[in-house]
């Protein structure tokens, strides 16, 4: 009877930690889903993402009209790269608000599609000797972003609005570092970016996950990938891809995707988080 009790009281208390760490983990962060469990094994080889160049644009000059109303006006005067510089935006008529920024030249810029007014100031990685202005619309459930930076080698004001996708910075691999992550449960197909400074060439580069892994070679003709699917299993970010009935899971690492075989690997994650069966 005593080793009864004691098998249930361990279950009990078993059961309280994963419930625990399961509810941390919703609490956590963002309206991209995850599942419950731990990946079991590491198989196939290590795919190197394949990153090509972004899609910057130069800042191109503008006044704003005399009929817009001034809202709100942030200046950036103890940021690196960013001294003497301002960022005002205005609100039209109708309704709409407009961005423009002024240089510590008194040389005005027009944001074109600027995707909010949360703004943020950040080195975009550890190497960057300047800041970045970060606009950012964070009041919906479709996220997006658009960087401004002054080129430090030409001078030129240049942005990325990453096509005007879904964007969010997440920790991929738990480094302590921030991945631009780019992915929308809601396309169809789904597809995840991955998205990195490169400060040699002071551009924004990009990986598509699926046509990363399709690179590698090995896949059957029925199994080439048509989405890629960002979740997370218990607090470690995972990515499945593939087709319907046939798809891998790999985690990410430094730039890399390491494939992964899970408790339950015939299950698509995709299907069963739309379907509401994982929550």
């Amino acid at each position: 009877m005593r080793k009864i009790v004691l098998a249930l009281l361990i279950a009990a208390v078993l059961g309280g930690v994963l419930w625990a760490d399961a509810a941390a983990n919703k609490q956590e962060h963002s309206n991209i889903q995850y599942g419950h469990s731990l990946w079991v094994n590491e198989t196939g080889p290590i795919v190197p993402l394949q990153y090509g160049p972004g899609f910057k644009v130069e800042l191109k000059l503008g006044e704003p009209a005399a009929s817009l109303k001034l809202m709100r006006t942030v200046r950036f005067d103890g940021d690196e790269g960013l001294q003497g510089t301002a960022l005002s935006f205005y609100e039209t008529a109708e309704g709409y608000f407009m961005a423009f920024l002024t240089d510590v030249a008194g040389l005005r810029y027009h944001l074109k599609n600027a995707p909010g007014m949360e703004v943020e100031v950040r080195k975009l990685d550890s190497t960057d000797p300047v800041k970045a202005i970060v606009l950012s619309k964070v009041d919906t459930e479709y996220p997006t972003k658009m960087v401004i930076r002054k080129n430090t080698s030409s001078g030129v004001w240049e942005a990325w609005d990453f096509q005007h996708h879904l964007v969010q910075m997440l920790n991929l691999d738990r480094d302590g570092e921030m991945e631009w992550v780019g992915f929308d449960s809601g396309a169809v197909p789904p597809m995840t970016e991955l998205h990195r400074w490169n400060q040699e060439r002071q551009d924004f580069e990009t990986a598509n996950a699926e046509g990363s892994v399709l690179s590698e070679g090995g896949w059957m003709d029925e199994e080439i990938p048509a989405y890629s699917y960002l979740f997370r299993e218990n607090g470690q970010w995972l990515l499945e891809i593939g087709q319907e009935y046939r798809f891998r899971y790999y985690r990410y690492e430094h730039g890399t995707l390491h494939e992964v075989e899970l408790p339950d690997n015939g299950s698509s994650r995709a299907n069963r988080i739309r379907s509401h069966e994982i929550h």
